[in-house]
């Protein structure tokens, strides 16, 4: 992925009738593309902005959770 088509990096949770899913957290793409960042092997997310927005200083990191909500299958 080009950093430069980087937007933000987002955590990502959805709210269903089975309950909250688990936060995903990702780097969404000026073309609204959504890339999900693993976060296993000791990987920190806050380190990996850090490096991205040395490259891109347009890349932001909220840190609030964007929540959507579906209720019986419907958004």
């Amino acid at each position: 992925m080009n950093v430069a088509d980087i937007k933000r990096i987002e955590h990502r949770q959805t709210h269903a009738s089975g309950g909250k899913s688990i936060v995903r957290t990702g780097a969404l793409m000026k073309n609204r593309d959504f890339h999900q960042i693993s976060m296993n092997y000791g990987n920190n997310v806050n380190e990996m902005f850090k490096v991205l927005q040395s490259i891109n200083p347009e890349i932001t990191f909220p840190k609030t959770i964007k929540t959507t909500f579906h209720l019986f299958g419907k958004k």
